[in-house]
C-alpha cells in the first residue's frame, strides 16, 4: 500500500505540475494579451479623439489661437468621455487652454516632458496625490503643422481603471486558474488512486508472500498488465506454497529419521555452536542434559577428542575419523565421522557418532575364539600324533606299553570329536539352524531324570548328588532335548569343579513367570572378574585343572545360548573356595499353553 500510494503522489505530483506550468504560461499569454488589448484599445479611443479635434480645428474659423482653443473644447466637451481631459498647447509647452481643474492644470503645467517642446505620440504620465497616485495615458499631436509656432492638441485619460480592469481581469484569472488546477488535480489523484487499487493489492499479497503467510488467490478484473501480474503472483504464490510444504515434510521426515537413528548425529556452524542435535547423542555420551540447539557445543559435550576432530575438519575442509574410547560408568568406543558442509569455506561440519563396542568385542571374542579353537585343537592332536609316532617307531611291538599308548590316542580322538561336536551345536544353535521344537515340558520329571543319569560319575567321585524338589506341577516353555543339554551341562560341570567328598544340589523355584533351575556345587569357587566371562567359548578360570577334567570350555556357552533361544538367560553366583550356584530362568508355562516357536 505504501508504494502503491507513493507511485500514486509521484505521478500525480509530475501531471499536476506540468498542468500548473501549462497554466501559468498560458496565464502569463492572456495577460499579456489583455494588456495588449487594453492598449490598442485605449490608443484607438485616444486618436479617434485627437483626429476629431484635429477636423474640428480646421473647421473653426477667424477667432484667435486662444479663442478657437476655447471653442474647440467647448465643442469636445459634449462628446469627449467625462474622465478625459483636453489640453492644447502652445509650441513652447504653454497650455492655452484645458479641461482639467486648476490643481490638474498646474501640475500638468509642471509635469516633465508638457513644458517643453510637446512630443508627438503617447505617454504617460503619473502624478503623486496626497491620497494616491494617478497615471494618465497622453496622446499628443499638433493641430496645424502650418502654424508658426505649431499648436498641439494632447487628450489624456486616466489609466488607472483600466488598469485596475487588467489587475482585476489577471486577479480573477488567476483564481480561476488556480481553481480549475485544483479540481483538475483531484480529478487526477482521484483517476490515479482508482487505477493504482489494485496495485495496492499486489503489493500487501506480496508483502504477506513474503512474510510467509498464506493468502486467497488474487481476482482483479483489470483486463491490463495487473492482471497479468497478479496471475504471475498467484502461480508464485502456488509455487512457494507447494515449495514450503514439501520443505516442511521433507523437514520432519528428516528429523524423524536422524531423531531415530541409533547413530549421535551433531551439526555446528565455524564457531561450534549446536545446529541440530537427535536425542542418541545424549544416550552415547551419557549426558545429564540434552544438548540445546543454539548453544556452543562446549557446553554441553567436554570430550576432547570430539571437540579436535572439529578444529581439524574446519582448519583442513576434508571429512575426518577416528575413534574414542570413554571412561563412562559403562566404557564404550565411538567411531566419530565428521564432514564437512558444502561451501568455501565450510560454513560448519556434521559429525555421526557410532557406538562399535560391541564390534570392537565381538572381534575380540573372535581374536580369542580362534586363538582358542587353535590351542584347543592342536593340544589332542599333538598327543595323537606323539602317540602314533611312538607306536609307528617300535612301541606298537611292546605288548606292555602299547594298548596304553593306544588308549590315550583313543582318549585324545574322543576330546577332539566332543570338542568338534560342541562347537558344531554352538554354530548351529547361534545361526538358527537348529530347530527346537518348544513344547510344555515338566521340570520335576527331567531334573530327576538327569540326576539320576549323573549318579554313577558323581559316585564315582564320591561327591554326593541330590535334589530339593520344588513344585511338581512346574512347566517351562522349551525343547526337551535343549533342556536336557542345559541340566547336563550344568552338572556336569559342577561335579567336574567339585573336590572329593563335595555336595552339588539341583532345586527349582517360581520368580514372576519365570522358573528358576539352579545347580550349586561347593567347588573351587569363581571370582567375580571371571564371573562376567564365565560364559563366554573357551574360557577357564583354572585352565590347567579344566584340561585335566577333559572339558571343552563350550559347556557354559551353550546353556546361555540355548536359554536366550528359549526366551530366558543364564547366571551364576558364586565365592571363591566356597562354591557356585549356576542357573537358568525359563518362561513358565501350564500344560495347556502348548505352542509351536
Amino acid at each position: 500500500m505504501i508504494c502503491s500510494t507513493r507511485l500514486s503522489w509521484q505521478i500525480g505530483y509530475r501531471i499536476v505540475t506540468a498542468i500548473a506550468l501549462g497554466q501559468l504560461v498560458c496565464l502569463y499569454i492572456l495577460g499579456q494579451q489583455h494588456a495588449r488589448t487594453l492598449e490598442l484599445a485605449i490608443d484607438e479611443n485616444l486618436r479617434s479623439t485627437i483626429e476629431r479635434l484635429t477636423t474640428e480645428w480646421r473647421e473653426i474659423h477667424g477667432p484667435s489661437d486662444p479663442d478657437r482653443a476655447s471653442v474647440l473644447l467647448a465643442n469636445a466637451g459634449r462628446w469627449l468621455p467625462s474622465d478625459a481631459w483636453i489640453s492644447v498647447v502652445g509650441g513652447d509647452g504653454t497650455i492655452l487652454q484645458a479641461t482639467v481643474p486648476a490643481l490638474l492644470r498646474d501640475r500638468l503645467s509642471t509635469t516633465t516632458g508638457i513644458q517643453k517642446k510637446p512630443v508627438n505620440g503617447r505617454t504617460t504620465v503619473k502624478i503623486d496625490d496626497d491620497s494616491a497616485r494617478l497615471t494618465f495615458w497622453v496622446l499628443t499631436r499638433p493641430l496645424s503643422a502650418k502654424a508658426e509656432p505649431p499648436v498641439w492638441v494632447q487628450v489624456g485619460m486616466p489609466a488607472n481603471p483600466w488598469l485596475n480592469l487588467m489587475y482585476g481581469s489577471r486577479r480573477n484569472l488567476g483564481i480561476l486558474t488556480v481553481g480549475l488546477g485544483l479540481f483538475v488535480a483531484a480529478v487526477v489523484f482521484s483517476l490515479l488512486e482508482r487505477r493504482l487499487a489494485p496495485l495496492k493489492v499486489l503489493t500487501a499479497t506480496a508483502a504477506q508472500t513474503a512474510r510467509g503467510e498464506m493468502v486467497e488467490v488474487l481476482q482483479l478484473n483489470t483486463a491490463n498488465e495487473l492482471e497479468d501480474m497478479a496471475h504471475s503472483l498467484n502461480e508464485l504464490q502456488g509455487k512457494l506454497t507447494r515449495g514450503a510444504q514439501e520443505l516442511y515434510v521433507s523437514g520432519l521426515r528428516q528429523e524423524t529419521v536422524l531423531s531415530a537413528m541409533m547413530d549421535g548425529v551433531i551439526a555446528v556452524d565455524r564457531d561450534k555452536t549446536i545446529l541440530f542435535v537427535n536425542s542418541a547423542v545424549s544416550q552415547l555420551l551419557e549426558l545429564p542434559a540434552a544438548p540445546r540447539v543454539g548453544r556452543p557445543l562446549l557446553e554441553s559435550v567436554r570430550v576432547h577428542g570430539i571437540h579436535q576432530l572439529i578444529s581439524r575438519a574446519l582448519a583442513s575442509g576434508a571429512s575426518q575419523q577416528t575413534e574414542i574410547q570413554l571412561d563412562a560408568a559403562v566404557p564404550h568406543v565411538l567411531s566419530l565421522h565428521v564432514t564437512c558442509m558444502p561451501g568455501t569455506p565450510s560454513p560448519g561440519v556434521v559429525i555421526v557418532l557410532h557406538d562399535v563396542t560391541d564390534v570392537r568385542r565381538l572381534e575380540r571374542l573372535r581374536q580369542d575364539f580362534v586363538a582358542n579353537v587353535s590351542h584347543e585343537l592342536k593340544t589332542p592332536l599333538s598327543s595323537i600324533k606323539a602317540y602314533a609316532e611312538t607306536l609307528r617307531t617300535g612301541a606298537i611291538h611292546d605288548q606292555a606299553n602299547c594298548m596304553k599308548f593306544l588308549l590315550r590316542i583313543e582318549e585324545h580322538a574322543d576330546r577332539l570329536d566332543a570338542l568338534i561336536v560342541d562347537l558344531l551345536r554352538l554354530a548351529r544353535i547361534e545361526s538358527g539352524e537348529k530347530s527346537f521344537e518348544i513344547q510344555c515340558v515338566n521340570v520335576r520329571s527331567l531334573v530327576h531324570h538327569r540326576v539320576a543319569d549323573h549318579q554313577a560319575l558323581a559316585h564315582s567321585k564320591q561327591i554326593e548328588l541330590s535334589v530339593t524338589d520344588g513344585d511338581p506341577l512346574l512347566h517351562v516353555r522349551a525343547d526337551e532335548e535343549g533342556f536336557r543339554q542345559i541340566l547336563d551341562n550344568l552338572i556336569d560341570n559342577a561335579i567336574k569343579y567339585t573336590s572329593e567328598h563335595g555336595k552339588v544340589t539341583l532345586r527349582w523355584f517360581c520368580t514372576e513367570a519365570m522358573v528358576s533351575i539352579e545347580v550349586e556345587d561347593t567347588g573351587i569357587g569363581i571370582s567375580p572378574e571371571d564371573q562376567k566371562r564365565v560364559f563366554e567359548r573357551f574360557y577357564r578360570v583354572d585352565k590347567a585343572r579344566s584340561r585335566d577334567v577333559g572339558g571343552t570350555g563350550l559347556g557354559l556357552a551353550i546353556v546361555k545360548h540355548v536359554a536366550q533361544f528359549f526366551g530366558g538367560q543364564a547366571y551364576v553366583h558364586s565365592e571363591v573356595r566356597v562354591g557356585s550356584t549356576f542357573g537358568v530362568r525359563l518362561p513358565m508355562t501350564q500344560p495347556t499353553e502348548l505352542s509351536t516357536a
